[in-house]
């Protein structure tokens, strides 16, 4: 709005009829700071009216839009916003929203120590890095997931500037963060938005109706693998190639609707080899075109995973869950037993109990092996 008040300069102004005395330069800039106020007073009070009048033909339905300050619309001008937050109505101006009263913006619960510099990171093993600014004085974060289509997930009381996010279904990912300081919860930081599986982009991401291979990023940043399927009539290999063109078959190797590769093999499945004992549906590493062997001697080693026992048969209460083959046999094996999660060195018997693993319980493991 055009200021209505413009300073005297000349004539000078005077105190007192028919040209009185001049006025002092230091009552002079007093006289003129205030007229200045009123005028600016009267510009946010004529505003505030054209926006309770324009809120007002806006309105269609008889309700003020309403919740809490992290939900607030864009502040359209005339726009009226009861800010359950603050537990008073916002009117916005187009550019922010200001206070009924005042032409200054309100002040938001925690706006002075939201998280800065929010980002994330997709890995290529489909783990997503969240991390952000440390907050002064503030005790601890609590981090905000939402997957499209459906989901809500997150961290509490994170005392760290960062959260390793390991998501098993593919899709679109938003993240944000707040901060508690002295008990209040800030307003939110920058939203952080990626999509699985590594590679993708949020406008095209994978689906849990994807392909085994895509769920567990195969390729260049999950390495090659062949997968052995136990069926009644026979063990068969399924080549890497195969396993990237999507190749899967339920019930024995396919994605389920959790969005989790699912394995299975019956009882009377096929084996491996002769010398195998036991049926066995399995992904086996691959490296420059047949099947890799860790060197027992030299170099550095990990094989990592997150595993689920969904069924195991009575008459035989345990199962492999993963093993290491140098050259000639299996020289580590865990395995899930009676309950168990056990580890077995160089075909041991008495193997050690690394602790409880009841049926459902999702467990993520690690091997490493490092020669200096």
């Amino acid at each position: 709005m055009v200021n209505r008040w413009t300073p005297k300069s000349s004539p000078a102004w005077t105190d007192g009829p028919n040209g009185g005395t001049p006025i002092l330069a230091s009552e002079l800039n007093r006289i003129e700071q205030g007229i200045e106020a009123l005028d600016v007073g009267l510009d946010a009070a004529e505003t505030r009216l054209d926006a309770v009048q324009a809120a007002v033909a806006q309105l269609s339905d008889g309700r003020v839009p309403y919740g809490p300050t992290s939900q607030r619309p864009v502040p359209d001008v005339g726009l009226i916003y009861f800010d359950t937050t603050l537990n008073r109505p916002l009117i916005g101006t187009g550019t922010e929203w200001i206070e009924f009263g005042s032409s200054a913006p309100p002040d938001s619960p925690g706006s002075s120590t939201a998280p800065k510099n929010f980002r994330v990171t997709v890995n290529p093993d489909n783990s997503i890095l969240c991390e952000w600014d440390p907050v002064p004085g503030a005790s601890h974060y609590k981090l905000y997931e939402v997957r499209s289509p459906n989901g809500v997930s997150g961290a509490g009381n994170l005392t760290v500037t960062y959260s390793l996010r390991t998501p098993s279904t593919m899709g679109y990912y938003e993240y944000w963060v707040t901060a508690f300081v002295d008990g209040v919860e800030s307003a939110q930081s920058n939203h952080g938005i990626c999509s699985l599986p590594y590679g993708s982009t949020p406008d095209n991401p994978g689906t849990p109706s994807g392909s085994p291979a895509e769920v567990l990023a195969f390729g260049a940043g999950g390495g090659d693998w062949n997968l052995g399927v136990g069926y009644p009539s026979g063990h068969v290999d399924i080549t890497p190639q195969q396993l990237m063109n999507g190749w899967s078959q339920a019930p024995y190797f396919y994605v389920a609707e959790d969005g989790k590769v699912h394995f299975q093999v019956p009882m009377n499945g096929g084996r491996t080899s002769s010398n195998t004992k036991y049926p066995r549906t399995e992904l086996r590493e691959y490296r420059n075109g047949s099947k890799a062997s860790w060197n027992g001697s030299s170099g550095t080693h990990v094989m990592s995973g997150r595993t689920t026992m969904m069924h195991i048969e009575s008459g035989k209460p345990e199962a492999v869950i993963a093993q290491i083959h140098d050259g000639d046999d299996d020289t580590l094996q865990l395995r899930w037993e009676n309950g168990s999660l056990r580890a077995s060195i160089n075909g041991s018997k008495h193997s050690t109990v690394l602790g409880n693993f009841p049926i459902g319980l999702v467990v993520a493991w690690q091997i490493w092996l490092y020669f200096g």
